[in-house]
């Protein structure tokens, strides 16, 4: 093994990884150096024989407007998520692009490893490698977007923050489901036109559940990154009673989110930047 390698498996063991699937959320720049970057990552996770998943959104090749009469008020449209002009990209889970610079250099490793398995959702695919690849990505569709997590739950899967925090942790939008919140919807292009899609909520506010899910956090550092990992299923539940008890358990800082207004049924405060328009039907 190179010492990269070495220090990766190392750090899957600590933390009870080993054969085990694991959802990955990282940050690379937050290693020293890592000798083989990304790839020895991957080359850790398969090499103690676990499967590795990571999120990797494409919404800006398919996301697209959408069609006439499908808008509606409680959707937080007027988040910039929605684009203007049509998607010039047709999906197909064998699609290669993914957003590198929002999910990370890790999965677009992954996109690219040729034993790879996508899930089929335009705009916030899981993509993951390993022997259970397939079967942790198979339930999700586009109006189904986190059914790998949910997998990922029932065969006592990990969620890890490599050099990242529970901003970055896509199993707190599973949680807030299992709350009883309605996720958005936004639109893809693919090859049997537009289609509707199940997407997340706002998540700059989902360190504050740092407190709840404390208890299920086990730490290690490899390489001068800082490693959380939560079992997947507590988590999930953890953060839906901690939903459920206070519906602002997780809002966002900011006044005019709204996403978050929506979502836990507030009020949007304007920003100066925001036209009036853009705030009615808020709450």
């Amino acid at each position: 093994m190179s010492a990269g390698l070495a220090e990766m498996a190392a750090g899957f063991a600590a933390i009870g990884a080993t054969g085990r699937p694991v959802c990955v959320h990282s940050s690379l720049r937050s290693f020293g150096r890592l000798d083989g970057g990304p790839t020895a990552i991957v080359e850790a996770v398969l090499a103690g024989g676990g499967t590795l998943m990571v999120s990797t959104w494409s919404g800006g090749w398919y996301a697209t407007p959408p069609p006439p009469g499908r808008s509606r008020p409680d959707n937080a449209e007027d988040d910039g998520s929605v684009p203007t002009r049509p998607a010039q990209h047709c999906w197909d889970p064998s699609s290669p692009y993914v957003h590198a610079d929002a999910v990370g250099a890790l999965a677009a490793t992954v996109v690219a490893h040729p034993d790879r398995r996508r899930g089929d959702h335009p705009l916030n695919s899981f993509t993951a490698v390993g022997p259970l690849a397939a079967t942790l990505v198979a339930g999700q569709a586009p109006l189904d977007v986190y059914a790998p997590l949910r997998a990922l739950a029932a065969h006592d899967g990990l969620i890890l923050c490599m050099g990242t925090g529970l901003t970055s942790v896509t199993a707190i939008h599973l949680a807030e489901q299992r709350a009883g919140r309605q996720m958005f919807r936004r639109w893809a292009l693919t090859r049997a036109g537009v289609v509707e899609c199940e997407v997340g909520s706002c998540s700059r506010g989902f360190d504050r559940l740092a407190p709840m899910l404390e208890p299920l956090a086990r730490r290690v550092t490899v390489d001068g990154s800082a490693w959380t990992a939560y079992p997947a299923g507590p988590l999930v539940a953890r953060a839906a009673a901690a939903l459920v008890a206070d519906r602002g358990a997780a809002r966002c800082r900011y006044a005019d989110c709204r996403r978050c207004a929506v979502m836990t049924g507030g009020v949007v405060v304007p920003s100066p930047a925001l036209p009036p328009e853009l705030t009615q039907g808020a709450g």
